[in-house]
C-alpha cells in the first residue's frame, strides 16, 4: 500500500518524519515530497504542484494532516485560489483516492469557535492565525454530507505520539492479512506438522483384543515461535496416556511436543482415527487453529499410520503474552 502524506511541510517537518517512520513500520510505503527515502516521483518537465498532484494519483490513499498553517494560496500562479494541501485534498477526492483526515485538537477548538461566529471579522483565536482560516473552509468542505457515501469523518490528535497511535490503530487491522502472507512466505511464521507412529501395546493377556498406542509428534516446521500452544484430542472417549492436554507451552522452530492415545479396533482392518486440535499464538497477533486427522489401520499383519492437516484457520488475537518473573533483585 502506498500512502501520500499531505500537509504543510516546514512547520510539521518532525511530525511528517515520524509519521513516515510509523508507516514504514506498518509495511506501508509513505510518499512525501520532503522525505529523501520516499518514492516520491519528481518530474522535471512540470512544476512542483502538478508533480505533487501526480503523486497523489499514484497512491492508494492520502493522509491529510491539518495543524495551524493553511499554506500560501496559489491563485496568482494559475491554480485555483487554494493552498497546495487543499489542492491535493481536492485532487484526491476527484480521483476517488480515499483520504483520512487528522486534525490537531487545538485547531478543532478554534474551528468550533470560528463556526459559532457567523461574522469572522476581527475574531481572535488562540491557535490559528487570521491568514490561515482557509483551514476551516477545508474542514467545512470535508465535513459536507453528500449522497455518494464519501466519508466526512476526521480524527483529532494532540501530539506526534498521539498521531502515530491513531494511524497504527487505523491501518494495522487492514494490513494484517498482507503481513501474515508475507511472514508465511518469508518463513517467519510458526507452522505445525505431524508425524504419527502406532505401536502394539505389550504385556497384555492373549485373550484380550489388540490395543495400540498412537503417538503423534507435533513439530514447528516454520521459522517463528509458536506461543501459548494447546494440544487436545477432539474425541472425549479416547483413553489418554499423557493427561488431559498440554497447556500454554511455547514451541520454538524445529521443536515439538508428543501427544498419544490408546485404542483397540472393533474389527480387523478397521481404520481408527482421531482429530488432534492444536492452537497457538504468533507474534503478529494472529492465532492459528489447526485440526489434524490422526489414524491407523491393522490389516493382514501390516500396520499403517499417518496424519494429515484437514483444517487451518487464522484468527485475529491480542497476540502472545509472556510472563516475566521478577527475581526481586
Amino acid at each position: 500500500m502506498r500512502i501520500f502524506v499531505s500537509s504543510t511541510c516546514h512547520d510539521l517537518v518532525d511530525i511528517r518524519a515520524e509519521l513516515a517512520d510509523q508507516l514504514r513500520t506498518l509495511g506501508i510505503v509513505p510518499i512525501l515530497s520532503d522525505d529523501k527515502l520516499s518514492d516520491f516521483v519528481v518530474q522535471t518537465d512540470t512544476n512542483s504542484i502538478n508533480v505533487c498532484l501526480a503523486n497523489v494519483e499514484s497512491c492508494d490513499e492520502v493522509i491529510l494532516i491539518l495543524d495551524r498553517r493553511y499554506g500560501p494560496r496559489l491563485g496568482k500562479s494559475g491554480f485555483d485560489d487554494f493552498s497546495a494541501t487543499h489542492l491535493e485534498y481536492r485532487h484526491a477526492i476527484a480521483n476517488d483516492v480515499p483520504v483520512s483526515v487528522f486534525v490537531r485538537d487545538r485547531t478543532v477548538a478554534d474551528y468550533s469557535t470560528w463556526s459559532d461566529n457567523s461574522d469572522h471579522t476581527g475574531l481572535k483565536l488562540r491557535w490559528v492565525r487570521d491568514r490561515d482560516h482557509g483551514l476551516f473552509k477545508l474542514l467545512d468542505e470535508h465535513k459536507l454530507l453528500t449522497a455518494d457515501d464519501r466519508p466526512n469523518w476526521y480524527h483529532t490528535f494532540t501530539n506526534s505520539t498521539d498521531l502515530r497511535a491513531a494511524v497504527r490503530k487505523r491501518y494495522s487491522p487492514r494490513l494484517l492479512p498482507q503481513q501474515l502472507a508475507e511472514a508465511i512466505n518469508d518463513q517467519r511464521f510458526p507452522v505445525m506438522s505431524v508425524d504419527v507412529k502406532a505401536e502394539i501395546m505389550q504385556g497384555r493377556p492373549l485373550s484380550e483384543p489388540s490395543k495400540f498406542i498412537v503417538k503423534t509428534y507435533v513439530r514447528n516446521v516454520g521459522g517463528g515461535a509458536a506461543f501459548d500452544c494447546t494440544f487436545n484430542w477432539e474425541e472425549a472417549e479416547l483413553q489418554r496416556e499423557d493427561g488431559e492436554q498440554v497447556m500454554k507451552c511455547t514451541v520454538m522452530p524445529s521443536d515439538g511436543r508428543t501427544m498419544q492415545f490408546v485404542s483397540a479396533p472393533r474389527q480387523s482392518g478397521e481404520y481408527v482415527t482421531s482429530n488432534l486440535l492444536v492452537t497457538y499464538q504468533s507474534s503478529l497477533g494472529v492465532e492459528v487453529r489447526d485440526r489434524f486427522l490422526i489414524g491407523y489401520q491393522m490389516e493382514s499383519s501390516i500396520l499403517k499410520q499417518g496424519g494429515t492437516l484437514v483444517d487451518r484457520r487464522y484468527v485475529r488475537s491480542t497476540g502472545a503474552r509472556l510472563i516475566i518473573e521478577d527475581p526481586g533483585i
